[in-house]
């Protein structure tokens, strides 16, 4: 049985390791550096074949996603409350085929990243 276990456990972590990271950047790298205030944690986003993932240290609501084709075409937006925890978007076939930029605005921030 614990062989059983240990390999499901295998396996889940060998899948959800295939993600891409997504490197994010601010639009604007100056509301980042207040020198009063502790490290800032930005969300991390990662992406599969058919999934994006958008994992955030704390609750953030409002927060808008969008994400752009290589024309700079929405492709998709969404205002939602990310929980501190995986938000998952599920891509498209077409999504695989180009480029994209995905942002992420919410309080003050804009975060661009491609994929």
């Amino acid at each position: 049985m614990k062989r059983f276990l240990l390999l499901i456990v295998a396996i889940l972590m060998g899948v959800l390791s295939f993600a891409e990271d997504i490197h994010m950047t601010e639009v604007d790298p100056t509301v980042w550096t207040d020198p009063h205030k502790g490290p800032s944690l930005i969300p991390a986003v990662s992406y599969d074949a058919q999934y994006l993932y958008i994992q955030s240290p704390y609750v953030i609501n409002p927060a808008q996603i969008i994400i752009r084709d290589v024309n700079d075409n929405i492709i998709f937006i969404e205002i939602v409350a990310l929980p501190s925890t995986t938000y998952m978007i599920a891509l498209s076939d077409s999504v695989n085929a180009a480029k994209y930029k995905i942002e992420l605005i919410y309080s003050g921030h804009h975060l661009v990243g491609f994929f």
